[in-house]
């Protein structure tokens, strides 16, 4: 199941934006609390130096890997630590309607504070699974789905020519790429097209 909120801690004295958001989480989420603070305590318990007036504390997820996966599109991030990359990929999975997201070789966390506001709710939405490259690896086997890697290699394909209708597809870390670990179980490569231009390094 998904990420659940418990509770509502405000330190305005309007909360009738924050009675909206519960009300349109009431269908899905039983029990809600809502408590109101000073501002001092606020700013005490809030991982923001400037908070913007609400906080929410959420139950955890049960992360435990499936059996098998039934969808048809997933994305690996592999050592991404970044924790505002790794929101802003999930928050991108989300709008591409993607059925899960698979963190490897110590990505960062996706439910600290900061991933969890890059995603821009989207961790509420999706499934993402924290897992070794062995555990994801056999997985994916045994559900029938090919993993393909963002990386250039001879087998390296345009993603405009990959056949992208059921597969996992890896994205490696903002320094490294991806492991050498997850690169060789990659069925194939793909690379996103560009312009000669866009390709060209600027000139001083």
């Amino acid at each position: 199941s998904l990420v659940g909120s418990e509770m509502c801690i405000r330190d305005r004295p309007s909360v009738e934006d924050t009675v909206k958001i519960l009300t349109a989480l009431k269908p899905r989420y039983e029990e809600h609390h809502h408590v109101q603070v000073p501002a001092d305590v606020m700013r005490s318990i809030s991982p923001m130096e400037t908070p913007q007036g609400a906080l929410f504390t959420v139950r955890l997820p049960d992360t435990a890997l499936p059996e098998t996966l039934s969808g048809a599109h997933y994305l690996v991030l592999d050592g991404v630590q970044d924790p505002g990359n790794v929101g802003t990929i999930l928050r991108t999975a989300d709008a591409f309607d993607c059925d899960g997201v698979f963190l490897v070789n110590a990505c960062a966390d996706p439910y600290s504070p900061k991933t969890a506001r890059a995603t821009m709710g989207a961790v509420f939405r999706r499934d993402v699974y924290q897992c070794t490259a062995d555990e994801l690896c056999a997985l994916l086997q045994k559900s029938n789905l090919p993993l393909y890697g963002t990386a250039l290699r001879n087998d390296t394909v345009s993603l405009r020519g990959a056949d992208l209708t059921r597969a996992a597809v890896a994205v490696g870390s903002e320094g490294r790429g991806l492991s050498a670990e997850i690169l060789s179980k990659c069925e194939k490569t793909i690379k996103i097209p560009m312009s000669p231009r866009s390709a060209r390094a600027p000139r001083c």
